[in-house]
């Protein structure tokens, strides 16, 4: 079984378009530390539970930046669907090599450092800080939440081993629990394959309209309905097909914007490739 949802068709280069053949995972952590009250006129060697959340938040910070296991795979989808050279692909797909390659990207590049970055790994941001009843005492309990986001096949006790493994010292007394929200955003992450017959049949779909296009399998960062599908054994793609003429940092800003839209031609341009994926495949 097949289904296309929501995402693919942004030209990311000349004639490469993404198609979005999978999705992280999203798992939301509270860390709990607890420490001794006490006056805060003399903080001298005390047992203060903010100072442990704020080293928790740089532990994690650092892990996440240098430390997380790289996995190379997802990169080495995009940079062969972009068409890079080998000597380049040689080098971004390295895994000793990488780190020092984000380094230099992330001061001329930056959104193509993070892009690359967050494919290679599961994620790490300390995003919430809450601790303290009053300026003038020592807080006796601290929290710190966490927006982690793993790639497909990095499970629960992935995620927990891996913070506490960031936690250092800290992992003896943290408390983990999980955060659930309104919008059930935990899940883990899944992807469908980057060749078959309906992927060929997206290809092309979009060459009858744009002749030379190539597709570009891309795992996305955030959640879409497509997970669902996938734990189902469908498999999904992110696929419709963006008006090449809207740059690309005009699609990314409206998203979950103010005045979130899509021009008209996208709609034309998306109708048309359906048509000829459903009449293509079948």
């Amino acid at each position: 079984m097949f289904a296309v949802t929501e995402a693919g068709g942004v030209q990311i280069g000349k004639d490469k378009f993404a198609i979005i053949n999978g999705e992280k995972g999203a798992t939301w952590l509270k860390l709990k530390f607890q420490g001794t009250p006490g006056h805060g006129s003399a903080p001298y060697s005390s047992d203060n539970a903010v100072h442990k959340v704020s080293k928790a938040a740089l532990h994690l910070t650092d892990y996440c930046d240098n430390k997380t296991p790289i996995d190379t795979t997802y990169i080495s989808h995009l940079i062969k669907g972009l068409g890079m050279n080998f000597f380049l692909r040689s080098l971004i797909t390295n895994k000793n090599l990488l780190p020092f390659i984000l380094k230099i990207l992330s001061k001329k590049d930056p959104e193509i450092s993070k892009v690359l970055h967050s494919l290679s790994r599961m994620t790490i941001s300390p995003n919430i800080i809450q601790g303290g009843s009053k300026t003038n005492i020592i807080a006796s309990e601290a929290s710190l939440e966490l927006d982690i986001r793993t790639l497909p096949g990095q499970d629960y006790d992935y995620v927990v081993f891996h913070v506490k493994k960031a936690l250092k010292e800290l992992a003896e007394e943290v408390i983990i629990e999980r955060v659930e929200s309104k919008e059930g955003i935990a899940s883990m992450g899944t992807a469908s394959p980057v060749e078959s017959d309906f992927v060929t049949a997206m290809k092309n779909a979009i060459r009858k309209d744009f002749p030379d296009a190539s597709v570009v399998p891309l795992i996305a960062g955030g959640a879409t309905d497509g997970r669902f599908l996938r734990e189902k054994d469908v498999d999904t793609y992110g696929f419709a097909l963006f008006d090449p003429e809207t740059p690309m940092n005009e699609i990314v800003n409206l998203a979950h914007g103010v005045d979130e839209r899509i021009s008209q031609k996208t709609v034309e341009l998306s109708l048309n490739v359906y048509y000829n994926l459903a009449k293509e495949f079948l």
